[in-house]
């Protein structure tokens, strides 16, 4: 799996949960600040990585440099895939 297809499915995983967002997604987005606004968000987000992409995260993966955009949220789920 490539970043770009793993960027592609954060992102329409993204605007799929959250359609009240207005702003462009892109792989630079401040997640944490334009997405993900209340806990509950980053927790669904961490189901549906863990789901989609068969990973498991731990207490110390859910981190604001893991987080903070698509792009670091892409190199981190590969990373996990590459184990």
């Amino acid at each position: 799996m490539d970043k770009n297809t793993v960027i592609a499915q954060l992102a329409a995983h993204l605007q799929h949960s959250a359609p009240e967002q207005t702003g462009e997604l892109t792989p630079d987005t401040p997640l944490l600040d334009d997405w993900f606004a209340h806990s509950m968000e980053v927790i669904q987000m961490v189901l549906f990585l863990e789901q989609r992409f068969g990973i498991k995260l731990g207490d110390a993966d859910i981190s604001a440099d893991n987080f903070e955009t698509l792009d670091a949220l892409s190199d981190f789920v590969l990373a996990k895939l590459a184990g």
